[in-house]
């Protein structure tokens, strides 16, 4: 375990990479057949977790980025540890609900 002090709150941090090959485009829903859909960088993202013991936990994924050929745009791996451009999981929604 790695803690981390940010902001004065002591963190237990975790590192993970999400990456996987998609099978269209979320965009245009082109297939992938080829090399139509390519990898194309990553993008570390912060999500922050319930209370484990005494520390909140940080997790910071490094999220595949991909290009699509067919319609020139790009798109980011997708977890359902949260929901599109949120940085706090639905666990943590939940329990405050």
């Amino acid at each position: 375990e790695i803690f981390e002090t940010i902001k004065s709150v002591k963190y237990c941090v975790l590192n993970a990479i999400l990456t996987y090959e998609p099978s269209h485009c979320p965009h245009c829903n082109s297939n992938k057949d080829g090399h139509n859909i390519v990898k194309n960088g990553s993008q570390m993202v912060k999500i922050v977790f319930n209370r484990a013991g005494n520390n909140p936990i940080l997790l910071r994924v490094k999220k595949q980025r991909f290009y699509c050929k067919s319609c020139q745009k790009t798109f980011m791996a997708k977890t359902s540890l949260t929901n599109k451009g949120c940085f706090i999981s639905n666990d943590v929604k939940r329990s405050i609900i």
